[in-house]
């Protein structure tokens, strides 16, 4: 018998359909052809031509912020510089931060610590969210790549894991009532926690916004370095 979209899914590795469909998903692996093809264009041919940065060039994002009085992380009320999105995709870039291949944004703020969150094609996928938790408290450490929160949303529920490892100093709580927060404002309102680094180290594997742009249409210039640098 001919297995089905759905039977391949289930056949893949939580990190591979991830990579494949911008998805991280928990007890849910939820695949279809629109997903797989998110960002192609109408005739199924990826097209990364079309990308266009800000004035500024982002292949490395911009440095870290000043701390605001009381040492506390409050999100900025203008939205960041935003990279054109490649012909058939809508999803939006910042250009002012870093990004995993897992979908999942990092932004250097106050030295050592990190801001992190989902990018916009994260939540576009996902559907609205209805339900935010956070599987740890602030004070608890996390490596990379172990689960931190939880998300449920009209497609499906998500684990969110950590892209880098350290010290969660700081969580938005709103979330847990509000959250519609990462649908609306995934880049700004909508972030989720404050780490201070255990391994800086790890911030080399991370990916610039130019060369995650040119990822979600699977389709990389050379001259785009994979790390950011």
């Amino acid at each position: 018998m001919e297995e089905s979209m759905s039977d391949n899914i289930k056949n893949i590795s939580r990190r591979e359909f991830l990579k494949a469909a911008g998805l991280a998903t928990g007890g849910v692996a939820l695949g279809s052809l629109s997903l797989l093809t998110a960002c192609q264009g109408a005739t199924g041919t990826t097209k990364a031509t079309a990308l266009v940065t800000s004035a500024t060039d982002a292949t490395t994002a911009a440095s870290t912020s000043t701390a605001p009085a009381g040492g506390l992380f409050v999100p900025p009320n203008n939205y960041p510089s935003v990279l054109k999105e490649t012909y058939g995709c809508t999803a939006r870039v910042a250009d002012d931060r870093w990004y995993t291949d897992e979908h999942t944004w990092i932004k250097e703020w106050d030295g050592d610590k990190v801001v992190i969150g989902i990018t916009d094609k994260m939540q576009e996928i996902t559907s609205t969210i209805t339900l935010f938790i956070f599987t740890l408290k602030e004070g608890d450490v996390v490596e990379r790549g172990k689960l931190f929160a939880i998300i449920e949303a009209h497609k499906l529920n998500t684990d969110i894991c950590a892209p880098v490892s350290g010290k969660i100093i700081q969580q938005n709580h709103v979330l847990s009532g509000f959250p519609g927060d990462i649908n609306n404002f995934p880049y700004t309102k909508g972030w989720m926690i404050v780490m201070q680094l255990t391994n800086p180290k790890e911030m080399d594997d991370l990916i610039g916004p130019n060369y995650y742009a040119y990822l979600q249409a699977k389709e990389i210039p050379p001259t785009i370095p994979p790390v950011r640098s």
